[in-house]
């Protein structure tokens, strides 16, 4: 209840003591592939999994699908050269 309230009146969202996370506009196809890779690969380098290639709900695995997805898939896929 204290924590609705102090959100209310301050603004904020969350837990009380979260910190601020901070978001990065992706304004230019060269800096595109950098949060990508980043999304991918976090999970593997923090050691949750041995390869995120066999994640079961990767949004690496809906890249590379044909089934219907949010993702933009043809424009993160060109820029790392196509699925192939």
């Amino acid at each position: 209840m204290y924590r609705e309230a102090f959100n209310k009146a301050y603004g904020r969202t969350g837990a009380l003591f979260q910190r601020p996370f901070g978001r990065i506009q992706v304004t230019d196809q060269a800096y595109l592939a950098r949060p990508v890779v980043y999304i991918h690969h976090n999970p593997q380098r923090h050691g949750l999994i041995a390869d995120f290639t066999d994640r079961p709900y990767s949004p690496y695995r809906a890249l590379l699908s044909t089934k219907p997805t949010q993702l933009q898939r043809s424009e993160v896929l060109a820029q790392f050269g196509g699925a192939g």
